[in-house]
């Protein structure tokens, strides 16, 4: 009896001992980093057919979080040209058409879900610019291979087509400004005619509001107002602070005015001093330099430059904000 007790004893630890051993002996495992994030496109080779090799890739933003994808980029080594507006959108000629199906072709884009299995990402598109690119099944396969903090994924073309192996390398985007730095432009601002100087005064407009929103990557302004004609005036644009001009919309009686400036660059040299530079047709007509008081209460808007018929314009502008 006493033997058997301990028979059943021993067995029944013996799992337990042979568990803790394996567990002992086996050699540690290191885990892959996290796919999870956002990456952009940093080298492109091409192996095969059409064999290519792109060192320096257009625009590209990919994302993967918690068994979602989205992957978008810009195919080539140059930057899309801009078309011109339809002249008749609803009557297209070839030239507008061609020109229009070379700017989207170059585009790529789906979103969906992915899974991992092992060095291999599966991704089942749910959203694409193509419906062929829908209707994959089974789900579009890469190999992945990490290079460091960079991750290289590999396709292969699918059979029946000319054999080739796509090789792109990822790298991992710099984290965005998620809090906008304080700026005392953000606001809604009304223009005060009693401490303002108009030089010509003629050009002085009877009232005047304008919102100004302000990120850490671009300004947002609108404006409403009433000209010294008595005409209703607006208007809007939304600009980025990288040194490039961005449209600027701008109507009379809700007419575009075809006098005006159809342009801005915007510059921001503090938080509360920026300088905003009106173009027409790519010429500098006036400069803004906006610089808000220390209170935050007013802001002054210095105005240099000239008209698109040529008179010399000087104004200091005096906003309260609201």
């Amino acid at each position: 009896m006493i033997r058997r007790i301990l028979i059943a004893t021993l067995l029944t630890a013996l799992p337990v001992l042979v568990i803790a051993q394996s567990k002992a002996s086996a050699p540690a495992t290191v885990s892959a980093p996290s796919i999870d994030g956002v990456w952009r496109i940093a080298q492109s080779i091409v192996t095969g057919a059409n064999a290519s090799e792109n060192s320096a890739p257009q625009p590209s933003l990919i994302m993967f979080d918690h068994g979602y994808y989205s992957y978008l980029l810009i195919r080539g080594t140059a930057p899309r040209p801009l078309y011109a507006l339809a002249k008749d959108p609803a009557n297209m000629t070839d030239a507008e058409k061609v020109a229009r199906y070379t700017a989207f072709d170059a585009f790529s884009g789906n979103s969906g879900t992915y899974e991992i299995a092992g060095n291999v990402l599966l991704r089942s598109p749910m959203v694409a610019k193509s419906p062929y690119t829908m209707s994959v099944d089974p789900p579009m396969v890469q190999e992945m291979k990490w290079e460091g903090a960079a991750l290289w994924l590999t396709s292969t073309t699918d059979a029946g087509q000319p054999s080739s192996e796509t090789r792109v390398k990822l790298v991992r985007m710099p984290a965005a400004t998620a809090v906008a730095p304080s700026s005392g432009l953000t606001g809604t601002w009304r223009l005060n005619l009693a401490k303002s100087k108009y030089d010509p005064p003629t050009s002085a407009p009877q009232k005047s509001t304008s919102s100004i929103t302000v990120t850490p990557h671009m300004v947002m302004y609108r404006s409403d107002g009433v000209n010294a004609n008595g005409q209703v005036t607006h208007g809007e644009w939304l600009a980025r602070l990288d040194g490039k001009d961005y449209p600027q919309r701008n109507t009379v009686n809700g007419q575009i005015n075809p006098k005006d400036v159809d342009a801005v660059n915007v510059r921001r040299i503090d938080a509360n001093t920026y300088e905003f530079t009106n173009k027409r047709q790519n010429e500098a007509l006036t400069i803004s330099r906006i610089v808000v008081s220390a209170d935050a209460r007013s802001r002054t808007t210095t105005v240099t430059g000239k008209t698109i018929d040529g008179r010399i314009v000087h104004h200091t502008i005096v906003w309260d904000r609201q």
